[in-house]
């Protein structure tokens, strides 16, 4: 997966609707990168500058978050742009590494940066993920094994965690 981070654009982002069992996602994209891929309510608002449309970036994210719940896909390709402080970025990097149909605990992620204390600013860094199932923030639980903290609610990614464990 091409990925670029801290990197300004002169395009205009477009957004895109995808309907799923679960919901609404929205995939924020220009014409090389996509920016953020996130659970929405029907009523949402545009914000400034983006502007309804359907860029070859997020069309190849819609392609492939379609074939991911069809179970035919376990790794993203599409650019991303990720915008966000040298941690979280690091932290949004140790996510993609998790492998399709396992969980780490915010702890295990915590020690993996070479921090155990950091906990909480992993689960700061993990709520601040605009990539929805792209970067798999749903593999993340609590230490206790239980499902916690999830943007799109804890439905989905209790949801998300079973739909992948069943495909590995």
């Amino acid at each position: 997966m091409m990925v670029k981070s801290m990197m300004e654009s002169k395009e205009t982002i477009q957004i895109s609707r995808m309907n799923t069992s679960f919901g609404i996602l929205q995939i924020l994209a220009d014409t090389h990168f996509v920016y953020g891929v996130r659970w929405v309510n029907l009523h949402d608002e545009l914000e400034d500058g983006i502007m309804p449309g359907d860029p070859a970036p997020a069309n190849q994210m819609r392609e492939e978050l379609e074939r991911y719940f069809s179970g035919d896909l376990m790794e993203f390709t599409t650019p991303l742009l990720l915008v966000g402080s040298p941690f979280q970025v690091s932290v949004w990097e140790m996510l993609r590494k998790i492998p399709f149909g396992e969980t780490r605990s915010y702890a295990e992620m915590a020690h993996a940066i070479g921090n155990p204390l950091a906990f909480r600013a992993v689960a700061l860094a993990n709520r601040a993920n605009r990539f929805a199932i792209v970067i798999p923030c749903h593999r993340v639980i609590y230490s206790s094994g239980k499902a916690g903290g999830y943007r799109g609610g804890i439905e989905k990614k209790e949801w998300l965690l079973q739909h992948e464990r069943r495909k590995k």
